[in-house]
C-alpha cells in the first residue's frame, strides 16, 4: 500500500502532464513538436500500466520512460497475491518465473512471433526481479550464515 501511495500519484500526474497539459501548451504556443497520440487513444494503456504499448503503437514520445514503471507495477500487482498464496513455496515461484520467461524467450526460435509478442516479452523483465528475489531468498533462508558476510 505504501508503494501505491508513493508511486501511483506521481505516475498518473506524469500521464496527465504528457497526455493533456503539455499537448495543450504545444498546440497553444504552436511549438514545432507533434505528440503522436491523444489521451483518448492511450488512456487505457496508462491506466493498466502498459505504457510500453504506447511506444509500440505510436512511436517515440514524451512519456516513453514510463515503460519501466509500468513493468514494475505489473510485477508487484501480480507478485503480492502470488506471494500471499504461495509463501511456503516462494523458491518454486521464483524459479518458475525465471523458467517461464526463459521459455517465452525461446518461442521465437521455434515459431514465428509477432512484433507485439517480441515487444511484450522483451520489456517485461520479470525474471530480473525474480533473480533479485532469489538473492533475497538465499540471504534470509540460509541456515549457516557467514557472519563476515554483510548485505549493504
Amino acid at each position: 500500500m505504501k508503494r501505491i501511495l508513493r508511486i501511483w500519484p506521481l505516475y498518473y500526474l506524469l500521464v496527465l502532464l504528457g497526455t493533456v497539459i503539455i499537448p495543450f501548451f504545444i498546440n497553444s504556443f504552436h511549438i514545432d513538436y507533434e505528440i503522436p497520440y491523444t489521451l483518448g487513444q492511450v488512456w487505457y494503456f496508462y491506466v493498466f500500466f502498459l505504457p510500453g504499448l504506447v511506444t509500440f503503437y505510436y512511436g517515440h514520445h514524451l512519456l516513453e520512460p514510463l515503460w519501466s514503471i509500468g513493468v514494475e507495477e505489473l510485477f508487484y500487482l501480480m507478485w503480492a497475491p502470488l506471494f500471499k498464496y504461495i509463501k511456503k513455496n516462494i523458491l518454486a515461484l521464483l524459479l518458475s518465473v525465471i523458467a517461464i520467461k526463459s521459455i517465452l524467450l525461446m518461442v521465437p526460435f521455434f515459431i514465428q512471433t509477432s512484433a507485439l509478442y517480441d515487444t511484450l516479452v522483451s520489456i517485461h523483465c520479470f525474471e530480473a526481479m525474480a533473480v533479485g528475489g532469489l538473492g533475497a531468498y538465499f540471504v534470509f533462508h540460509t541456515k549457516k550464515r557467514n557472519r563476515s558476510f554483510t548485505v549493504l
